[in-house]
């Protein structure tokens, strides 16, 4: 006796899943009127419409009330809180690990920087900072790291990409020294 190839009975399947779907759908469709009586005297209703899902409210049972979304005047919604701009975190002076090299580096509110380095070069320009990527738009070069936060006064930049190349350096450690400037 040959085997049958198992993809040959395929369609057969297929046609024997849809013939059980026909066949239910068409039972609920026929037996609508014992599960929801209140539409057999109306034809025109919007079944799709109808929520039978909710529970009926139990009104034995105080209910509690979370009022969290509304202010004290009540007929307003409360204010939501104002969310931090993620860039304000980078705002500070910053100064790299003074044993790796005595550099320093001042973001202002404003969006821009100052930079100067072990030998007292100076760059300046505007920074960005968004997705945990820090640019820097300078007189020379434009170049982006990558961001990881050890604390709010601590990070570590890892520079990726300088003049639209990508490059890989060793992460260097800021700390802030200065809150705003």
């Amino acid at each position: 006796m040959a085997e049958e190839n198992p993809k040959s009975r395929k369609p057969e399947i297929t046609v024997a899943i849809i013939g059980v779907i026909g066949v239910i759908t068409a039972a609920l469709i026929a037996n609508i009127d014992k599960w929801l009586p209140h539409l057999s005297s109306n034809t025109n209703v919007n079944v799709s419409s109808i929520n039978v899902s909710t529970p009926p409210v139990d009104v034995s049972t105080p209910q509690i009330k979370d009022d969290s979304s509304r202010s004290k005047n009540n007929d307003l919604p409360a204010t939501p809180k104002k969310k931090e701009n993620p860039a304000s975190k980078m705002v500070g002076v910053w100064q790299v690990d003074p044993q790796i090299a005595p550099a320093r580096l001042t973001n202002s509110s404003d969006g821009t920087f100052e930079y100067q380095n072990e030998n007292g070069e100076t760059d300046s320009g505007e920074w960005t900072y968004s997705g945990n990527i820090y640019t820097q738009k300078g007189n020379n070069e434009i170049a982006k790291g990558k961001v990881k936060w050890i604390d709010n006064d601590a990070f570590e930049l890892s520079v990726i990409e300088i003049n639209g190349y990508p490059v890989s350096y060793p992460a260097v450690r800021f700390n802030r020294i200065e809150r705003d400037n």
